[in-house]
Order: C-alpha cells, then structure tokens, then sequence
C-alpha cells in the first residue's frame, strides 16, 4: 500500500510541477511590467497633448461664443489632464484628482457646447 501511495504522491508532485513549468512559460511570454508601465505614461501623456490641442484648437474657432469663465475652463481641464499624465509617484491619480477631472468637464461641456 505504501507503494502505490508514494506514487500517487510522486504523480501528483510531477502535475504540478508541470503547472507551475506551465504558467512560468506564460509568464516569460508576457510584457515586461516596466515596459507596460511606460507605455501607460507615454499614452497618458499623449492624451494630456491631444486633449490640450483640440481645446486650444477649438478656442481659436469658436471664441465670440464664450464669455470668460468659458474661456478659462477648457484651460483649467487641460492642466488636470497635464497633471494626470505627469503623475510621478507611481500611484496613478487619485479619486479626487478624478473627481475634479469629471466635474471640470461637464462644466466644459455644458459651457463649450458644439453647435451653440
């Protein structure tokens, strides 16, 4: 009996060595974190850019349609998404950061409406 238990054991021992072989496998094909991490910035701050270029676009355009707390949204939203994508601790932004982000764009949207 003790046998056949210490083959059960051993074929036991032997599947998951070969799940762990397996999922190191998967893992050796993945991304690099620190390479995802920099793509995450890197796409971050191409937001913040297109972002600030379309408001600056958009301003040169319709510019008779606001009055000065029209003008000074656009502004102040492209500098929290400036702020977003610099980030620098590492953390991402917070809730709060994220909670200014959306309430300066409805303020935006309402203000800024296309077509007004």
């Amino acid at each position: 009996m003790t046998l056949a238990r210490d083959l059960d054991t051993d074929v036991e021992a032997a599947r998951r060595a070969k799940d762990y072989l397996h999922a190191l496998q998967h893992l050796e094909t993945m991304r690099d974190p620190a390479e995802i991490a920099a793509y995450r910035i890197q796409v971050r701050e191409k937001i913040a850019e297109n972002s600030e270029e379309l408001w600056m676009c958009w301003l040169r355009i319709q510019p008779s349609k606001l009055d000065q707390q029209g003008r000074q949204l656009p502004g102040e939203y492209a500098a929290i998404l400036r702020l977003m994508a610099a980030g620098g601790d590492g953390q991402g932004p917070g809730r709060q950061v994220y909670s200014a982000t959306m309430n300066c764009f409805r303020k935006c949207r309402n203000t800024c409406r296309v077509g007004q």
